[in-house]
């Protein structure tokens, strides 16, 4: 849990130091691996062309999305 004092202390930061901030707890995380093989790629992109699936734009994602996980 982040203390208030310490959000205001982010709070009270020029813009430039936030970023700089956010670019050093950003780079604190271990990079996300995908695992996706080119076969799988192909196979998707095949359903999408023969219309077995259609595609769906990002605001029809996003609203689809359970972004409250549940709540």
């Amino acid at each position: 849990m982040v203390s208030r004092d310490l959000k205001n202390t982010i709070d009270s930061l020029s813009e430039e130091d936030r970023a700089s901030l956010a670019s050093y707890i950003l780079h604190g995380f271990e990079a996300p691996t995908y695992d996706v093989s080119d076969e799988t790629v192909m196979d998707r992109a095949n359903e999408l062309q023969s219309g077995m699936v259609r595609e769906i734009d990002h605001d029809t994602l996003v609203n689809g999305l359970d972004l409250q996980g549940g709540k």
